[in-house]
């Protein structure tokens, strides 16, 4: 999302074009994200926060950790698994958004509504 810049003062007309100006950049803004079943905001793409990028992949089934992977947000009963050997130095967070039970790579359970954040030593599984 681009800056906008300040809004105009006392110009009629800059002020309309102001504010489409912010209406188009809100509306990019938000087509980025889609809503699941329980109206919660769901991103399938990379966020970026004060220069740190986050790739974020929903999952509803069980999956394999990738190098791409920084963010998984799950909702149902299944297993996370990954390589610890491919993925060393990696650091994952692992959010249950759902009611059910994930098992992390290191066969934790993570419960509804809570997330862990693991990193491979390449060899086992490690919670920050």
């Amino acid at each position: 999302m681009r800056r906008i810049t300040e809004p105009p003062r006392n110009v009629d007309r800059q002020d309309k074009i102001w504010r489409e100006e912010v209406r188009r950049e809100l509306n990019k803004f938000i087509s980025a994200f889609n809503l699941d079943t329980s109206n919660r905001i769901i991103c399938n793409d990379t966020v970026e926060t004060n220069g740190l990028r986050r790739n974020i992949r929903s999952v509803t089934a069980a999956t394999t950790l990738l190098v791409s992977d920084d963010v998984l947000l799950c909702d149902g009963t299944f297993t996370v698994s990954g390589d610890a050997a491919t993925l060393a130095e990696h650091y994952f967070d692992v959010n249950n958004t759902g009611t059910g039970t994930i098992t992390g790579p290191d066969g934790s359970s993570i419960l509804a509504n809570e997330s862990i954040t693991y990193q491979s030593d390449g060899t086992n599984w490690r919670i920050l």
